[in-house]
């Protein structure tokens, strides 16, 4: 069972972002042209202000996912959590625990079992590394408001499915979040046999005093098989 990324497959995350990847591979330097024509000050770019604004969001969800990735382990944090840091984190791990999420178990390479959280995949033609996979106990998603469904299929869950859940740090969702999903649930049952056919994004928002501070956002992934295929045909047209 291989866990390394194909030496000519694309990631997950590559597949849907193609069109953007290239036609948009790297403005940063035509950017900062403008920018400069327009202030005359490089030490006051607006563009490098942005792009170090985007890292700063980066390292923050980075932090939030670590923090998502003990919790669910049920490890204690050693060290102190900065209180901004814990301040995101505790809606996400209130609904954790008010839904019953239990993260799968899948076959590691020595005959044991890891837990489906930061789980890296590879497959035949691509890899991706997923946020979680498992179940809840408790059917939230009952209690939603009708734009909790991203289509409108009539399918519903059950509580022994397996959904895809993806951690998001962002101030809104992308379009493209689903294709994402339907490429993991994809790799699950290529690489273990396990199939989830729901999809969840659990979206954060960064800044402490906006609301909601906690969007949820369900998906039928067989419904954007053909977003997928069509993707990663593009993809394919592109690179190889």
């Amino acid at each position: 069972m291989s866990h390394t990324q194909p030496l000519s497959g694309p990631s997950v995350s590559q597949v849907p972002n193609i069109t953007k990847d290239f036609f948009f591979e790297d403005m940063s330097g035509y950017q900062d042209w403008i920018c400069r024509n327009q202030h005359s000050k490089d030490d006051r770019c607006c563009t490098k202000a942005q792009r170090d604004y985007y890292q700063e969001c980066a390292d923050l969800g980075n932090d939030v996912h670590a923090l998502r990735e003990a919790f669910l382990r049920g490890e204690t944090f050693e060290e102190g959590v900065p209180e901004y840091q814990a301040a995101v984190f505790e809606p996400i791990a209130r609904f954790y625990k008010e839904s019953g999420y239990t993260p799968i178990r899948v076959p590691d390479s020595d005959e044991t079992c890891r837990l489906g959280i930061e789980l890296q995949m590879t497959g035949k033609e691509f890899s991706g590394t997923l946020d979680g996979a498992g179940t809840f106990a408790k059917p939230f998603w009952e209690n939603q408001r009708k734009t909790f469904w991203a289509n409108n299929s009539d399918m519903r869950p059950l509580l022994r499915d397996v959904w895809i859940e993806d951690l998001k740090i962002k101030s809104k969702l992308d379009p493209l979040h689903p294709l994402q999903l339907y490429g993991y649930s994809l790799l699950l049952n290529e690489i273990y046999g396990i199939r989830a056919d729901w999809g969840l994004i659990i979206r954060r928002e960064k800044k402490l005093d906006k609301k909601p501070e906690l969007q949820l956002k369900g998906y039928y992934l067989p419904a954007y098989a053909e977003a997928w295929n069509a993707s990663i045909y593009m993809w394919r047209f592109l690179n190889e």
